[in-house]
């Protein structure tokens, strides 16, 4: 039997005008009638015209482009472009066009003339490098009683004061990264002379017995002092030095990572009571990184 309109409407909750609107769009359009048209709405606030200046103006620094300011902030860049959104919307689209807010790193451009050289040197050595043959990363570092100072947990409304030492003493650590498998050799000395450099070059011998090691070093004096040269050129069929451009920190990434984990680790927020108890957990940092690296390449 055919249900009555009333019957109808007091099922689906709708009044008289709506159910014989909904019968008349029916006879004329059939199906298409239940099927609801997209709607223009209103027009958006940040169309793609906006959104290509904003990324346009973003890559640039902001006094290239007239204005005051050192850098970009959402704010900024909303009075800068007069656009009449909220600093959110703006903030949502920068992230969705793959930019994050982070610090940039300074930039030195070697002076040395023999730069091209020597990067040409580690990348031929690189591609020709035979199984009886390694790379190193090899730098040295120090490290403080004076400690680093670093985020950490405390009580709401409070700041830990740290203790610094009245006397600054520090530990000397020599170090080495594998190029092609990331382990990590050191050694802790109370110096950072030609002498203990010497002594850590003699534990990589015993370590790499039977290879020859070519190693990437900074310009560090001790690289090439007369008792270093004197010691090379007796072990000339063991080792070879390749020494990087000056001022090229980026070139030596893979060790210098680690000094920076480690003093994470290790020697931040923290003083220690004396210079043997520095010496003591400088020994255990690095070999918990070290422990750290093997177990990365077992994984």
């Amino acid at each position: 039997s055919l249900w009555k309109p009333s019957r109808v409407m007091k099922m689906l909750e709708i009044s008289s005008s709506t159910f014989y609107d909904r019968i008349t769009k029916y006879k004329i359009e059939k199906e298409a009638s239940f099927v609801d048209k997209p709607k223009s709405g209103a027009p958006k606030k940040f169309t793609k015209e906006k959104e290509q200046k904003l990324m346009d103006t973003v890559s640039k620094f902001p006094i290239e482009e007239g204005s005051s300011y050192s850098k970009w902030t959402c704010r900024n860049l909303k009075i800068h472009l007069g656009f009449k959104v909220s600093i959110e919307l703006i903030r949502l689209k920068l992230h969705e066009n793959k930019q994050s807010w982070h610090k940039p790193r300074h930039r030195v451009d070697s002076p040395d003339p023999n730069r091209d050289k020597k990067l040409a040197r580690i990348a031929e050595v690189s591609a020709n490098l035979k199984e009886n043959e390694v790379i190193l990363y090899e730098d040295e570092s120090d490290f403080n009683l004076f400690c680093y100072l670093r985020n950490m947990w405390q009580p709401k409304g409070k700041q830990l004061r740290i203790q610094t030492p009245r006397n600054n003493k520090k530990v000397y650590a020599f170090g080495a990264t594998e190029k092609s498998t990331g382990k990590f050799f050191y050694r802790v000395f109370q110096r950072k002379r030609a002498v203990e450099f010497i002594k850590f070059l003699k534990h990589l011998f015993y370590v790499f017995s039977g290879k020859k090691i070519y190693m990437i070093v900074d310009n560090y004096v001790v690289h090439d002092c007369k008792k270093t040269l004197g010691f090379l050129e007796d072990n000339k069929d063991k080792i070879e030095l390749l020494p990087l451009p000056t001022y090229s920190p980026d070139d030596n990434q893979p060790i210098e990572r680690v000094w920076g984990t480690v003093k994470e680790w290790i020697n931040s927020n923290y003083l220690f009571s004396d210079k043997q108890e520095l010496t003591k957990y400088v020994h255990k940092g690095l070999r918990q990184y070290q422990l750290f690296k093997l177990n990365e390449k077992v994984s």
